[in-house]
Protein backbone atom coordinates (compact mmCIF):
# COMPACT_ATOMS: atom_id res chain seq x y z
CA UNK A 1 0.00 0.00 0.00
CA UNK A 2 2.80 2.39 1.11
CA UNK A 3 5.11 1.68 -2.67
CA UNK A 4 1.71 2.18 -4.71
CA UNK A 5 0.77 5.41 -2.72
CA UNK A 6 4.28 7.00 -2.80
CA UNK A 7 3.97 5.87 -6.70
CA UNK A 8 1.03 8.21 -7.13
CA UNK A 9 -1.62 5.17 -7.21
CA UNK A 10 -4.59 5.18 -4.62
CA UNK A 11 -4.23 2.38 -2.45
CA UNK A 12 -5.52 1.08 0.60
CA UNK A 13 -4.77 -2.49 2.11
CA UNK A 14 -7.19 -5.31 2.32
CA UNK A 15 -9.25 -5.05 5.67
CA UNK A 16 -11.47 -8.32 7.23
CA UNK A 17 -14.42 -6.85 9.53
CA UNK A 18 -12.69 -6.63 12.34
CA UNK A 19 -10.11 -4.32 10.75
CA UNK A 20 -12.86 -2.67 8.60
CA UNK A 21 -15.33 -1.78 12.27
CA UNK A 22 -12.15 0.59 13.33
CA UNK A 23 -10.43 2.19 10.56
CA UNK A 24 -9.67 5.76 11.74
CA UNK A 25 -10.70 6.98 8.21
CA UNK A 26 -14.43 5.14 8.19
CA UNK A 27 -14.92 5.80 11.68
CA UNK A 28 -14.36 9.82 10.38
CA UNK A 29 -16.44 9.59 7.62
CA UNK A 30 -19.84 7.21 9.64
CA UNK A 31 -19.39 4.58 6.83
CA UNK A 32 -21.25 2.54 9.59
CA UNK A 33 -24.10 3.36 11.41
CA UNK A 34 -26.16 1.12 14.01
CA UNK A 35 -29.74 0.69 12.49
CA UNK A 36 -33.44 -1.15 13.96
CA UNK A 37 -33.67 -4.63 12.60
CA UNK A 38 -37.07 -6.64 12.37
CA UNK A 39 -35.52 -9.94 14.13
CA UNK A 40 -31.68 -8.59 15.53
CA UNK A 41 -33.36 -5.88 17.11
CA UNK A 42 -30.09 -3.46 15.94
CA UNK A 43 -27.53 -4.00 12.97
CA UNK A 44 -24.31 -2.58 11.61
CA UNK A 45 -24.81 -1.49 7.61
CA UNK A 46 -22.95 0.30 5.40
CA UNK A 47 -23.75 4.03 5.89
CA UNK A 48 -24.89 5.99 2.32
CA UNK A 49 -21.51 6.77 0.74
CA UNK A 50 -22.44 10.03 -0.64
CA UNK A 51 -23.29 13.38 2.01
CA UNK A 52 -25.09 16.04 0.17
CA UNK A 53 -25.97 19.44 1.99
CA UNK A 54 -29.53 20.12 0.51
CA UNK A 55 -30.88 16.53 0.12
CA UNK A 56 -28.78 14.64 3.13
CA UNK A 57 -29.22 10.57 2.58
CA UNK A 58 -30.09 8.47 5.66
CA UNK A 59 -29.65 4.61 6.39
CA UNK A 60 -32.23 4.30 9.31
CA UNK A 61 -33.00 0.54 8.85
CA UNK A 62 -31.44 -2.77 8.13
CA UNK A 63 -32.53 -5.06 5.36
CA UNK A 64 -36.03 -6.44 5.62
CA UNK A 65 -36.40 -10.38 6.84
CA UNK A 66 -37.83 -12.90 5.00
CA UNK A 67 -41.79 -12.20 4.26
CA UNK A 68 -41.50 -8.41 6.09
CA UNK A 69 -43.42 -6.96 3.39
CA UNK A 70 -45.65 -10.11 2.03
CA UNK A 71 -49.16 -8.39 2.99
CA UNK A 72 -48.26 -4.77 1.36
CA UNK A 73 -46.74 -6.65 -2.13
CA UNK A 74 -49.89 -8.81 -1.81
CA UNK A 75 -52.47 -6.11 -1.25
CA UNK A 76 -50.69 -2.83 -3.19
CA UNK A 77 -48.56 -4.33 -5.91
CA UNK A 78 -50.87 -7.39 -6.85
CA UNK A 79 -54.47 -6.21 -5.20
CA UNK A 80 -55.12 -9.33 -3.91
CA UNK A 81 -57.98 -9.04 -1.58
CA UNK A 82 -58.82 -10.92 1.67
CA UNK A 83 -59.79 -13.94 0.05
CA UNK A 84 -57.24 -14.56 -2.08
CA UNK A 85 -54.55 -14.14 0.37
CA UNK A 86 -56.66 -16.22 2.74
CA UNK A 87 -56.37 -18.99 -0.23
CA UNK A 88 -52.69 -18.78 -0.75
CA UNK A 89 -52.36 -18.80 3.26
CA UNK A 90 -54.45 -22.18 3.05
CA UNK A 91 -52.71 -23.49 0.51
CA UNK A 92 -49.19 -22.95 2.31
CA UNK A 93 -47.75 -20.73 0.07
CA UNK A 94 -46.74 -17.73 2.31
CA UNK A 95 -44.70 -19.40 4.44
Amino acid sequence: MAELQAAGVAAHIVQNSPEFTVDPQLLHRNALVEVPHGKQGTTTVENTRFVMSRTPAQVDRGGPTLGEHTFEVLTETLAYDGDRIAELAVAELLE
